[in-house]
């Protein structure tokens, strides 16, 4: 492969970017704005050109200086603010006691999940064991149902475990436990 294969020539241009147009329904207001900023912001003179150029979009920023709130001499709180403190915590407790907590109605059905999943993995820890017994039977051809049998026990085991969290939470929100 000798040089004639290569292309060096510069790559080609690339497309030139479009300068940023406001939707039509805006315009008068990016008008109003970029009227607004050249009118507030001096032109910024360029050292090395010597030339003039509006800043490209730089919004104007009012500080006032607001007065600092007199400190409060007194070391008691005014009554009206206990009395008011007072008057809404005795309403949001109201409040509180006439909205149902927010999974009450999860809880039949936590209950419900919670005995089907203890059930299950109480059914499956017993077929479990008897699969590995079976497999203690038979020695080493048993190699395989062994592995299995652990595998069942493991995943009774967690079903049982979940399905017994179930029901003792469910319980223990009902006021059971």
């Amino acid at each position: 492969m000798g040089d004639q294969d290569f292309d060096f020539s510069p790559p080609p241009p690339r497309r030139e970017r479009k300068e940023f147009e406001p939707p039509p329904w805006e315009k008068d207001k990016f008008a109003e704005l970029a009227k607004r900023v050249t009118d507030v912001t001096p032109p910024v003179v360029d050292s090395e050109n010597g030339s003039h150029q509006a800043p490209a979009f730089v919004e104007p920023v009012v500080i006032t200086k607001q007065a600092a709130p007199e400190p409060d001499t007194r070391s008691e709180p005014k009554p009206e603010v206990l009395l008011a403190e007072g008057r809404v915590t005795a309403m949001l407790f109201e409040l509180r006691a006439e909205d149902p907590p927010a999974d009450r109605g999860f809880n039949k059905i936590r209950l419900i999940a919670g005995v089907v999943l203890l059930a299950l993995g109480i059914l499956l820890v017993i077929w479990a064991a008897v699969m590995i017994v079976v497999a203690l039977q038979r020695g080493a051809q048993g190699r395989t149902g062994l592995m299995v049998g652990l595998t069942v026990l493991m995943f009774g085991a967690a079903f049982a475990g979940t399905g017994a969290w179930f029901v003792f939470k469910s319980l223990r929100q009902q006021g059971v436990l």
